[in-house]
């Protein structure tokens, strides 16, 4: 891979890590865990982009957000975002690209590989969030379920179901191979 075509995958990344920044400030607040769009971003990315370009662009919004750049929800961002009770989650973000993507590579990506990768990597990205917010908190697991799982499971199933439904439309549009 040449130096032009890398550079060019950088550049990618950092554009749709903007705009997952973007989609983190359209949020609903639901306690110390808001409800975002970037969730509906992270599905699409893993389903349609491969998965080392998942990981860059996830690296990439972590990174900015750590940095100091407002790309967490509520226009957060640092260090304290990134241990505070929603780390789990942002940091969940990058393992549902990871278990998403490689899932689709491997099974390749019809309606219902779709589906099952895409409920797996939510899944896992809810889970990791609830386990630290447990940590953060010093909940119960049960606790840390009501708080940090429960809330969102209708809405996850509803994202999952449109996130899977438009990547396969475009997948069947754009003629997109399996990643």
């Amino acid at each position: 891979m040449g130096k032009n075509n890398r550079l060019k995958q950088l550049i990618i990344a950092a554009e749709l890590a903007a705009v997952m920044g973007v989609l983190s400030q359209l949020i609903i607040p639901l306690g110390p865990i808001p409800l975002t769009l970037q969730t509906i971003f992270i599905g699409l990315l893993a389903s349609l982009r491969p998965v080392g370009e998942g990981i860059k662009t996830v690296g990439i919004y972590l990174l900015l957000g750590l940095i100091g750049i407002p790309v967490f929800a509520g226009f957060h961002s640092g260090l304290l975002s990134l241990i505070g009770p929603t780390g789990g989650y942002l940091f969940g973000f990058l393992i549902c690209v990871i278990v998403t993507g490689l899932f689709l590579k491997w099974c390749g990506n019809g309606r219902w590989q779709l589906y099952v990768a895409n409920l797996l990597g939510a899944g896992v990205q809810l889970l990791l969030g609830a386990a630290w917010l447990m940590v953060y908190q010093q909940t119960t697991i049960q606790q840390a379920f009501l708080i940090g799982v429960l809330p969102f499971i209708l809405v996850g199933i509803l994202k999952v179901i449109f996130v899977c439904e438009l990547a396969h439309y475009l997948i069947r549009r754009y003629e997109i191979k399996a990643l």
